[in-house]
């Protein structure tokens, strides 16, 4: 009879394979977060934090990544391993646990940025508050290399833009926060819209974006004034286009006036009515802001043209007195409508601060 030897006893190195696979699933997860975390860093200029955080990331996955993927890096991480008096039965194990350390780490990086986005977010914010406009617009862009989904920022950048009349750029940077729903960049759109094209098609196309804005939920009142305070003037200048040119009936199609036997005089009358709603919402808030008070202006504008002169003096002081132009824009809308003489009583602080509200 023919005895039958007992299977060999298997050795506990005989699993490495499964802590190699293990490893190499922790590198290539890790790899794929560092490399996302590089380029954010990789996309700006460097400072003490970004370096630190990119070296720290690169030194754990090279030491693993040599040790699992090649055969000298696999030797070199036995000596190294060997040194620090790790026995080689358990060196698998170890290098496993040192990647999903490492990966552990990188993920962490990986999801701090927005944190780092908001550090570099309030860093502009500092810059430009201190007058220091190239580094805040720098720090602006840092914050969304980290950052992309950060409607403050590109918020903030699209203001920028828009106060040095780059009403183009101004747009891009609105654009990107418009699917988030923000009434600020549907009220910012509108703003570089009108500046940009003064015709009764993008003054429309301006006006549809204060609707939207005003259509969204939770405005704040200061923000509700500015954009009925828009809207209200992109009326005040599709009536004066009308009155002083004749248009055909597709334009007056544009502007949702096919049906007005009198386009001129309605839409003289939306404009006073969101202009004054626009007032009674400044007047409750006695903080001072970029932008506030300019309802009064461009009403005395509105009572000029519909010659009402003693209420427009009323409001013409109200404007020289109250007003503070967010914009060399608005600045030159109380010129060109009201004149030298209430130009230079106007409070100009807001145009050389930064935007603490929509403007």
């Amino acid at each position: 009879m023919t005895e039958t030897n007992p299977p060999p006893h298997r050795k506990w190195t005989d699993f490495d394979w499964i802590w190699n696979t293990i490893t190499v699933g922790c590198l290539v997860l890790g790899g794929t977060f560092a490399t996302d975390t590089v380029q954010a860093f990789s996309q700006g200029q460097w400072d003490l934090l970004q370096t630190f955080g990119t070296i720290g990331q690169g030194a754990g996955l090279v030491f693993v990544t040599g040790g699992a993927l090649t055969d000298r890096g696999r030797q070199g991480a036995k000596l190294v391993l060997t040194s620090l008096r790790i026995a080689p039965a358990y060196q698998a194990e170890v290098t496993c646990a040192f990647a999903a350390v490492t990966l552990a780490a990188t993920y962490g990086v990986n999801q701090s940025l927005p944190r780092l986005g908001d550090y570099y977010y309030r860093q502009g914010q500092r810059f430009y508050n201190a007058g220091q406009t190239a580094s805040a617009v720098a720090s602006f862009h840092q914050a969304l290399n980290f950052d992309p989904n950060d409607v403050r920022v590109t918020i903030a950048l699209g203001n920028y833009f828009e106060k040095i009349r780059d009403h183009e750029a101004a747009q891009k940077f609105y654009l990107t926060a418009l699917p988030y729903g923000e009434p600020a960049a549907f009220s910012g759109m509108g703003r570089a819209i009108m500046r940009q094209d003064t015709s009764l098609q993008g003054l429309e196309a301006a006006e549809l974006y204060f609707q939207f804005a005003l259509s969204q939920a939770q405005l704040q009142p200061e923000l509700k004034a500015s954009i009925l305070t828009h809207l209200g003037f992109v009326y005040v200048q599709q009536a004066d286009l009308i009155a002083r040119n004749p248009i055909s009936v597709a334009e007056l199609r544009e502007v949702g006036m096919i049906q007005s036997a009198d386009p001129v005089g309605d839409l003289q009358r939306r404009s006073e009515q969101l202009l004054r709603s626009a007032i009674a919402l400044t007047d409750i808030n006695p903080a001072p802001w970029p932008g506030k008070g300019m309802a009064y202006c461009y009403l005395a504008a509105l009572l000029d043209q519909t010659d009402r002169p003693q209420e427009a003096q009323g409001r013409w002081e109200d404007c020289a007195n109250r007003a503070i132009p967010a914009s060399s824009n608005q600045y030159e809308d109380i010129l060109n409508y009201g004149g030298l003489p209430i130009l230079d009583r106007v409070n100009t602080s807001g145009i050389v601060t930064r935007y603490a509200h929509d403007n």
